[in-house]
């Protein structure tokens, strides 16, 4: 999948990519105590150039596959690397939809700067991309996630409890969405393709093409080897 450059008034939104790591680096190295309790506990290697470099290496499979989308949001008078922001889990076939995620650095916090990065990247994905729905969550401790979120007009859909395991424990989520009210099919067919089936089916590509609907033609399991 082609992922731009986005720029805002303030910022400038990059593909993460090898090039980037120094600076993730430093961002993930400084921010560690201030993210931890949003984010899932993570090994000393994650903070290393090693551990770096696989995570830019992972997220990079899944941009090549359309399933992600990672941005390094840098202020353009300082280059200071001020937050990331991304799309997880893009989904096609009938739903069209993805899960937004971000983070700020904890000297940038109380700017704005997550709100302008996380819109740049909700416009793309309802524009170029064609997404109908961006999703997520926030934990009902997460006053500045909430207040983001609302900024963008996201409106809350539910409450689920042990909802994500993050920083050693399950905590709740506040599952909110926003909708693009204006959206438009994808010109391209193969974009209503849904993903293989788990079960190991395969789908009928004309109906999917025609219709965005998978419908399941085979099924085959292998018995486990012995």
């Amino acid at each position: 999948m082609r992922i731009p450059t986005l720029e805002t008034q303030r910022l400038r939104l990059e593909p993460l990519g090898p090039a980037h790591a120094p600076a993730y680096l430093d961002y993930v190295v400084r921010n560690r105590e201030h993210l931890q309790p949003w984010e899932p506990l993570r090994g000393d290697r994650f903070f290393t150039r090693e551990g770096v470099d696989e995570e830019i290496a992972r997220i990079a499979v899944l941009q090549e596959r359309g399933e992600a989308a990672r941005f390094a949001a840098f202020e353009r008078d300082t280059q200071y690397l001020a937050g990331v922001t991304g799309l997880w889990n893009i989904r096609r076939g009938v739903i069209h939809a993805a899960t937004i995620g971000y983070s700020a650095d904890a000297a940038v916090q109380g700017r704005g700067l997550t709100t302008e990065a996380a819109a740049a990247v909700i416009a793309w994905a309802f524009g170029e991309l064609r997404l109908h729905r961006i999703e997520t969550s926030y934990q009902p401790t997460n006053a500045a996630s909430a207040r983001v979120l609302r900024k963008l007009g996201f409106a809350v859909e539910g409450y689920a409890r042990d909802y994500l395991y993050l920083n050693g424990s399950w905590t709740d989520g506040i599952l909110v969405a926003k909708i693009n009210d204006g959206w438009q099919a994808p010109e391209r067919p193969h974009a209503f393709i849904s993903p293989p089936h788990p079960n190991g089916a395969t789908l009928d590509g004309a109906a999917e093409l025609r219709y965005g609907l998978p419908i399941t033609r085979r099924c085959s399991r292998r018995s486990p080897s012995r």
